[in-house]
């Protein structure tokens, strides 16, 4: 395929003309062999057509690809700790059934927030 892309003049408007290709055909192409799977797979949810089948950000922040940030074990690159990442607020968790809280936020975080280690 030398050129997908091609203009046609159709009342004085150009129209961009795109065969149909799969679904996520280039992303898929460009991406496969530098991301890790769970990162393909977070990014195709995110690059959904349809509204309906995209994922949320709740969803997405409890996604495996995050599972090393919940690893109380994790560093940055220079050795250090992670800087807190759970320390969530009573009214950003106001409503959230405790099943996905317990999915979002890990074990060793929700002891050292006491907001947390009450709600639990």
């Amino acid at each position: 395929m030398s050129s997908i892309r091609f203009r046609r003049k159709i009342k004085s408007t150009y129209f961009l003309m795109v065969p149909l290709l799969p679904q996520n055909f280039l992303f898929i192409q460009v991406f496969q062999k530098k991301l890790p799977p769970e990162a393909m797979d977070l990014v195709s949810r995110f690059l959904q057509y349809s509204p309906d089948l995209r994922c949320t950000a709740m969803e997405a922040c409890m996604h495996p690809f995050f599972d090393e940030l919940r690893d109380p074990n994790t560093r940055l690159p220079n050795g250090r700790p992670l800087p807190p990442l759970f320390n969530f607020r009573s009214q950003e968790l106001n409503g959230i059934p405790p099943e996905v809280v317990e999915r979002l936020v890990p074990e060793h975080a929700r002891k050292q927030n006491l907001f947390m280690a009450l709600r639990t």
